[in-house]
């Protein structure tokens, strides 16, 4: 087998419904009571949008490495929500496949 290298690009754009954003990014009266974040109540919509790049290059037929990286952008209420650290988020990582 030759060596062989695939470059994948991606991205994708995530929803909620009410109930999911509530749950996840939306803090309740109780909640606030007890956390002293204020009151939010977050509503449906666009949630995230995401970009993706991986690389995978096949030395042999027993090696093969993998890296990857990737950005994400909380939207909408989620972004705003007194939860929210901080809306970008990213990663990196890499790897190597031994066959035998």
């Amino acid at each position: 087998m030759a060596p062989k290298s695939i470059l994948t690009l991606g991205g994708s754009l995530g929803m909620g419904g009410g109930t999911y954003m509530q749950a996840y990014y939306g803090v309740t009266e109780e909640q606030s009571a007890a956390s002293g974040y204020p009151v939010y109540t977050a509503s449906a919509g666009l949630r995230e949008i995401a970009f993706a790049a991986g690389l995978r290059h096949e030395f042999n037929d027993e090696w093969t490495f993998l890296a990857g990286a990737g950005v994400s952008r909380l939207l909408g209420s989620a972004a705003a929500s007194p939860l929210t650290l901080s809306p970008t988020g990213w990663g990196i990582n890499t790897g190597a496949v031994w066959r035998f």
